[in-house]
């Protein structure tokens, strides 16, 4: 693995890069999902640390503030960064992103339980997912089985750890049939959500090349897809951040 600043700095090269094996290295997704992430942390660390009185924002306006000029060049570095924000919020921000954008960081930072969400998985497929299924035409299924494929039911990633992954599962594995059903995505969903009543075997028939095999995956959960939910007596923040922002917004 890389840190989060090696991704952004490979911009050109992740781009151009095959979708499939995203969950073992890094991918031009990182920069952006992860980034988001560790900005919404730093909004809620700034809220934090004032006793709510100061925000991402906050900081954005004071340092970036727009000035009625002509079109200009005014470059910063990144220690002008890291001195402006400890001016408008003292704290060990040098420390923060030497963890999370300079260093290879395991997990990149929840903000959400700060911002007044939880991230839970249920069996009903959030709105994310159902658009990324018909724009590729594929499946997923990476918070449950742990795999993800293509149009051609060929899995593109299989997670490290995951059931799929231990029962010998891989990228290339093209699905023909669960539980003796030819595959489709949605009988993927119908056989995850019997397993999980019954407690039977999930049987896969999987296709490589010129061969198949038969793969028995330990897995009888149902199907599993991440949400955030409001945590009772915690603030809303996070809805706060994402309304439109105006230039008479009342965020501090």
């Amino acid at each position: 693995m890389r840190p989060l600043r090696d991704a952004a700095a490979a911009a050109p090269f992740l781009y151009r890069a095959p979708r499939s094996l995203s969950a073992e290295r890094r991918s031009a997704g990182d920069f952006y999902s992860e980034g988001e992430l560790m900005w919404l942390d730093v909004d809620a660390e700034l809220g934090a640390i004032s006793g709510g009185t100061k925000s991402l924002d906050g900081f954005c306006k004071r340092s970036f503030g727009i000035e009625n000029t002509p079109p200009e060049v005014n470059p910063y570095t990144y220690e002008q960064f890291l001195a402006a924000l400890h001016t408008y919020a003292p704290y060990d921000w040098e420390g923060y992103f030497k963890a999370h954008a300079f260093s290879v960081a395991p997990h990149p930072p929840n903000p959400f339980e700060k911002l007044g969400r939880q991230l839970v998985c249920t069996d009903a497929p959030n709105s994310v997912e159902m658009q990324r299924s018909k724009r590729f035409h594929g499946f997923g299924a990476a918070y449950s089985l742990g795999v993800i494929g293509d149009e051609k039911d060929t899995l593109s990633d299989v997670h490290t750890g995951s059931p799929a992954a231990l029962a010998g599962l891989g990228a290339g594995d093209t699905i023909a049939a669960v539980n003796a059903r030819e595959f489709s995505a949605d009988v993927l969903e119908e056989e995850l959500k019997a397993g999980k009543k019954s407690g039977g075997a999930f049987v896969l028939i999987v296709k490589r090349e010129s061969f198949f095999r038969t793969v028995t995956v330990d897995y009888h959960d149902g199907p599993k897809y991440p949400h955030l939910v409001r945590l009772d007596g915690v603030p809303d923040k996070l809805a706060a951040i994402l309304e439109p922002h105006r230039a008479d917004a009342p965020r501090p």
